[in-house]
């Protein structure tokens, strides 16, 4: 997919021509009455390269090249026409094969598919002001509906890619067929499995379940919890997630050595909450640092901050 959006992406002159293009087809599906006009409707978009770090602006792209796909095909082919050099000329016949192949779009409206359920809870990892709590409820509402996708979901996806594959004139395999590996050659036959088989478990299954052991393995249920607790100390909107019993849990299972008397911690926290409701310092505080600096400055003593 990068190496498509870099072909027609890497000159401004073929932007044009792809803009240019998506216009035609905006007005056609208006005029045909496919699209619903209104305010911000049918605005013109550009292919996105994804970004090395951010996911969501992965998932963006691939969005776009799905919108932008009757477009792309269409300035590949005229590059493949009318390019000026042989290398560019080759270079927009790989894309063009490539883009038009049921495999293609296929893996192209998988990742849409998976990447729109897991955006939520990538998002907001990303915000600096993120809720703890509602990001650890989105972890969960993403792995329950990754799960049903991959139970329920094949059915239905598979309808779409063949509906895609024929409104684009992409041709589809015989899905009974037998899956052929490599070039096909007898000797390199390893598993007797239909093309059917082969998206379903070699492909769709495989990405689900990546997917979801990205999930449980960078969220496991003791991090779960350490985040889930650790939140009780979020000073934000004057201390609304404060919580004494969540506090004590957090210093008894993961700063055993640290804090040697639960109760006087108990006893502090009491006295804190009582406080924090009537001293200006601690008052629009929003980051567990700015929390601890104040601590420091203000030289208030506190169990877990002077351990």
């Amino acid at each position: 997919m990068t190496s498509i959006i870099n072909v027609v992406d890497s000159s401004a002159k073929r932007v044009s021509e792809l803009k240019c293009i998506q216009e035609v087809e905006i007005v056609e599906q208006i005029a045909a009455g496919e699209l619903e006009t209104g305010k911000g409707s049918n605005q013109t978009c550009n292919l996105k390269r994804g970004g090395a770090t951010r996911w969501s602006s992965r998932y963006y792209s691939i969005k776009n090249l799905k919108k932008l796909f009757n477009s792309t095909s269409y300035v590949l082919k005229n590059m493949i026409d009318h390019g000026l050099t042989g290398k560019i000329r080759g270079q927009a016949l790989r894309a063009f094969r490539a883009i038009k192949s049921f495999e293609f779009v296929f893996c192209l409206l998988l990742l849409e598919k998976t990447m729109g359920i897991t955006n939520a809870l990538c998002k907001s990892l990303q915000e600096q002001s993120q809720e703890i709590v509602n990001a650890m409820n989105l972890f969960s509402s993403t792995k329950g509906r990754l799960e049903k996708l991959r139970k329920d979901g094949w059915f239905d996806f598979f309808a779409s890619v063949v509906s895609f594959c024929a409104s684009h004139a992409i041709v589809a395999p015989d899905f009974n067929a037998p899956y052929l590996e490599g070039t096909g050659r007898p000797s390199q036959q390893q598993n007797c499995v239909t093309i059917e088989h082969y998206y379903r478990v070699e492909i769709f299954y495989a990405v689900i379940d990546f997917q979801l052991m990205e999930l449980n393995t960078r969220f496991n249920e003791k991090t779960r919890e350490l985040l889930v607790l650790s939140s009780s100390l979020d000073p934000r909107f004057d201390f609304q997630s404060f919580d004494i019993d969540n506090i004590c849990s957090l210093a008894e299972k993961y700063y055993p050595h640290d804090v040697s008397d639960l109760d006087d911690l108990r006893t502090e926290l009491e006295h804190f909450e009582y406080q924090f409701s009537k001293l200006e310092e601690f008052q629009n505080l929003c980051t567990l640092l700015e929390l601890c600096q104040e601590f420091v400055r203000t030289r208030t003593p506190f169990v877990l901050i002077e351990s």
